[in-house]
């Protein structure tokens, strides 16, 4: 039994009357979503509207419970310019009711609004524009969060912090026997074994470290444009390096692109617009983005020869490509493409 198993039919009805009973939602249709830890649910309601359905497994550690929700309620004490999902509490005031499925699995429901919007992922091609407006996204995520920086406490640390990248390659990459493929992370492993001793050193703050093209909730206009509408999925939330949100926002805009770098740095120029970059961050920016997808790539190749392996694979589908792209890119010459990006407006 994994925690991730599908629920049964008769699961999703004892869940839709625990929604009932608990916090006023009355839930018609189920549909599952993608999850990494959690069973999560977009549920459409009898009255049309939807609500998001998270499932945590418990025991859940409570610091890290409560680290998630308190990033929630900071999103609503200083509202980023997009959507983010927003905490629905139970008649009695809780975040959370307990849930126990028909296989003996031990869960709590969790209930947000629903963020409108497609993912990037899905509605595919992107332009500069969009990229440029991402990056003065980033920017804005850990103002909102600033005030989360005291009461972190080292909590939530995990697998996917940039700032852990290598460690988390050199834990995963055992599954990853394409030699050309082995040869891209023994060079990602290399410049980033260079940056590591000095990312101690640089601005913290509060981020959301997982910015990529599922998480962001978009929609094309009949001119084609692309807007972002939405934020999804705070839970990896985390005080760590500040460029860290940068880093990731701007390693998973180069996806799908004809050109990688040039994608990253439309994200660059979108960020600096808004937020000045210390020398020493624009030194590190690149090789701690490419060391951030190379967790990526190694990561899901490792789980997917594990199970699951239809979503391992549309997790790094377009990974595998972008990292040999900016890999063509010494990190000496992209940290001066960067650093001479015009300096915020005052």
């Amino acid at each position: 039994m994994h925690v991730l198993d599908p629920l049964t039919a008769a699961d999703e009805r004892a869940l839709a009357a625990v929604l009932d009973e608990h916090f006023d939602v009355e839930a018609v249709h189920w549909q599952r979503l993608g999850g990494e830890l959690d069973i999560n649910y977009r549920a459409t309601l009898a009255d049309g509207g939807a609500r998001f359905v998270r499932l945590s497994p418990t025991p859940l550690d409570e610091a890290t419970f409560a680290w998630q929700n308190a990033v929630l309620e900071q999103l609503e004490e200083r509202p980023l310019p997009v959507a983010t999902p927003v905490l629905q509490r139970a008649a009695d005031g809780s975040v959370a009711k307990p849930f126990v499925a028909r296989d003996g699995r031990a869960l709590r429901a969790r209930v947000t609004s629903w963020v409108a919007g497609t993912s990037v992922a899905e509605l595919g091609g992107t332009d500069a524009a969009y990229r440029r407006s991402l990056g003065a996204l980033a920017a804005e995520v850990p103002r909102s969060l600033h005030p989360l920086a005291e009461r972190h406490d080292g909590q939530n640390l995990h697998h996917w912090m940039a700032d852990r990248a290598g460690d988390s390659i050199r834990s995963t990459w055992d599954a990853v026997i394409d030699p050309a493929r082995r040869a891209l992370l023994e060079e990602v492993l290399r410049r980033f074994d260079v940056i590591e001793p000095k990312l101690s050193t640089l601005p913290r703050a509060v981020v959301h470290q997982d910015l990529h093209d599922f998480n962001l909730l978009a929609e094309r206009r009949q001119d084609g444009a692309v807007s972002i509408m939405g934020i999804v999925d705070f839970n990896d939330a985390v005080a760590t390096v500040r460029i860290a949100e940068l880093a990731v926002a701007a390693a998973y805009a180069a996806l799908r692109q004809g050109d990688a770098f040039a994608a990253f740095a439309d994200v660059v120029s979108g960020y600096v617009a808004h937020c000045s970059l210390t020398a020493e961050e624009i030194e590190v920016l690149y090789p701690l983005a490419v060391a951030r997808l190379a967790v990526n790539a190694s990561t899901w190749t490792h789980r997917g020869r594990e199970g699951n392996r239809a979503y391992a694979e549309a997790r790094m589908a377009a990974t595998w490509p972008a990292l040999e792209q900016l890999l063509r890119v010494a990190p000496a010459e992209a940290a001066a493409r960067f650093a001479a990006e015009p300096l915020p407006e005052r």
